[in-house]
């Protein structure tokens, strides 16, 4: 009966149990712990909303990108279908990360990410409304930087 060795990478059609990746690894899959290294839930969360607010708002400039440009534009105006969502979505995320314990640029970012994204909707809002829907049209001006950054810091996020 031949050996069987443990793969250096597992492969990605094959589910690796975190006990058997922590052993074979010497290090957890994803840490919980306050302050820990891993991947969680509300990281990964921001992440995502980070990677599909930065494709909202790159939607005007993503058929530039070669090969992959064309693609990335259709599914940046289908995103853009629910911009209000995803923007609604952003701030509840980003205002309950924060209020969680973890103020950092990943979450700021996705604060102003879901401003932007929610604009039209903010000037109905009594009291602030009107200021804060000042504030995200001055933000929108610099739409494309915000969503190149949005999107680089999702993936930062994410690895």
């Amino acid at each position: 009966m031949p050996a069987i060795y443990w793969p250096a990478w597992p492969r990605p059609n094959r589910l690796v149990s975190a006990a058997k990746y922590s052993k074979y690894y010497g290090r957890p899959l994803h840490s919980q712990e306050p302050g820990g290294s891993g991947l969680t839930d509300e990281k990964m969360l921001v992440g995502l909303m980070l990677i599909v607010g930065g494709l909202v708002l790159l939607s005007g400039s993503l058929y530039l990108i070669p090969a992959l440009g064309k693609h990335l534009e259709k599914l940046a105006k289908w995103l853009g279908g629910f911009q209000t969502i995803i923007g609604i979505i952003a701030v509840i995320l980003s205002i309950w990360d924060m209020v969680d314990g973890s103020v950092g640029l990943a979450n700021i970012w996705l604060l102003i990410v879901g401003l932007i994204l929610v604009a039209g909707v903010m000037s109905a809002l009594p009291a602030l409304g009107k200021y804060i829907a000042k504030l995200t049209k001055a933000l929108g001006a610099f739409q494309t930087i915000i969503g190149i950054v949005a999107l680089i810091l999702g993936i930062l996020e994410l690895v």
